[in-house]
């Protein structure tokens, strides 16, 4: 049986008091797509790169955030809220899919780009108390460092001082 989801493209902001909220995109178009409750997590981020033509307007290596979350209907827009929940592989694919059993409403989100995945990924740091680098690294390809041309090759956020061996 496929079920239709609501992408939703934007990125996520953690405010002051801890509360998460989704700033929706509107430059981009809200899409489906139809998923299998036995759906693979490199299938749905084939769907998601082929419905948002990521390749073509981020490049074939561009960052793309899978997430979802459900409010807490008990406390306050502004009150502290649980983080966005992740999707990164086929067991979480599958746990999203069976959310949406009891809430047929439940979107997806999607952050693309390396800036603003880089920037939910350092706000997240801050929450769990892991501190990151200042800025990311392109996420692949050559990168100048003082002078000296080095090969990442690795489609993360590197942090300074593991770059500068290179």
């Amino acid at each position: 049986m496929r079920h239709q989801v609501r992408l939703v493209v934007g990125d996520w902001e953690r405010g002051a008091q801890g509360a998460w909220r989704f700033n929706v995109d509107k430059t981009m178009v809200r899409g489906d797509v139809e998923l299998k409750e036995n759906e693979s997590f490199i299938s749905l981020l084939g769907m998601v790169r082929e419905k948002f033509n990521v390749d073509y307007l981020y490049g074939v290596n561009a960052h793309v955030l899978l997430t979802y979350h459900y409010p807490d209907l008990e406390t306050e827009p502004e009150d502290y809220s649980a983080p966005p929940i992740e999707i990164n592989e086929d067991e979480d694919v599958a746990v999203f899919m069976a959310v949406r059993v009891d809430n047929v409403w439940q979107e997806m989100y999607v952050t693309l780009g390396g800036q603003d995945v880089y920037n939910y990924r350092r706000q997240r740091n801050v929450e769990d108390g892991i501190t990151a680098a200042e800025q990311p690294l392109p996420a692949s390809g050559l990168v100048s460092i003082e002078g000296d041309v080095c090969d990442i090759g690795w489609t993360g956020c590197l942090q300074l001082p593991e770059a500068e061996e290179c």
